[in-house]
């Protein structure tokens, strides 16, 4: 292949229009073609490779791509994995776009978040992978292969001692922290006979029931502190009152228990269990049922 002056300075008047065209033809004809010049090139020149499509220039030494018909795959052909620094990768200080597909023949390492939407079918992965989940709630029969959601059974532990905020037991959950809410009975404990060992009936039981007062109240502002603001007026009674004539109807609160029981305030708040009140009742009323008879027996008497 023939080598071309493309100088201008060197280039002859007059006749220098009839050489510049003559050297944008030799470009044309001679510096393009399906194998690169192997003699008779400068550093700079240029040649356009036709059976690559790519733009060509000789730095002195070889002949070395400077453009790339994008229509056709872009290689890199370094084979170490890549990274922002890695000789041969591609990096971008700014964002990439696609519109068509993006294939990845290797694995996606993200040092930050990735948002958005996949859209479309998964492919399945080589080796299905296991999903576990520890804790109060056991997982079982979960399994991942790439190409739908995940499945699974949950149960939960029957010796696990899960916390909740809220319950609803055949109805909606309260959005107050702490409440259950069931639509039917509550059946808790025991109170066969056969399982008790009598120890005989609550003595005084009168006297006991007259010291305690049934009162209105509101939450003070230290209840407040414990998340007990629903501003409402209640009826109650004084879990100290309770626990000088009847202690075993009195227990710590929870709102109060850690996870050993103990007293998260270090305060030893209480709460009273009102059901067992009732065998307290039941033996005041007895003991009033006595006194109404001795009295009786003195009118008949008298």
């Amino acid at each position: 292949m023939a080598t071309h002056d493309y100088s201008i300075a060197n280039q002859s008047f007059p006749s220098f229009r009839t050489d510049l065209n003559n050297a944008l033809l030799a470009i044309q004809s001679s510096n393009s073609s399906a194998s690169a010049p192997t003699s008779g090139h400068t550093t700079g020149q240029l040649f356009f490779d036709t059976s690559t499509s790519n733009l060509k220039v000789y730095n002195g030494s070889a002949w070395v791509e400077i453009g790339h018909d994008l229509s056709t795959v872009m290689a890199i052909t370094n084979t170490t994995a890549a990274t922002s620094t890695t000789t041969g990768a591609l990096k971008v200080t700014g964002g990439i776009s696609t519109q068509n597909n993006l294939y990845v023949g290797g694995t996606i390492n993200s040092t930050g978040s990735i948002t958005g939407n996949l859209t479309g079918s998964a492919t399945s992965l080589a080796t299905g992978r296991t999903i576990g989940m520890t804790g109060h709630v056991t997982w079982t029969s979960a399994s991942f292969n790439g190409s739908g959601n995940v499945t699974g059974t949950s149960t939960i532990s029957t010796t696990a001692k899960p916390q909740v905020a809220g319950l609803g037991v055949g109805t909606a959950a309260s959005t107050t922290t702490g409440e259950i809410r069931a639509t039917n009975n509550i059946t808790a404990y025991y109170s066969d006979d056969r399982l008790k060992i009598k120890l005989g009936n609550i003595p005084n039981a009168l006297d006991k029931t007259l010291s305690l007062n049934g009162f209105n109240y509101i939450e003070n502002k230290l209840a407040n502190s414990f998340g007990y603001n629903s501003g409402e007026n209640y009826v109650g009674i004084s879990a100290q009152e309770v626990q000088k004539v009847l202690p075993e109807a009195v227990k710590p609160a929870p709102f109060d228990l850690d996870e050993s029981n103990n007293s998260k305030s270090g305060e030893n708040y209480l709460t009273v269990q009102y059901e067992k009140l009732v065998p307290l009742l039941i033996e005041s009323i007895k003991d009033l049922n006595n006194k109404i008879q001795e009295l009786e027996a003195k009118l008949i008497g008298a």
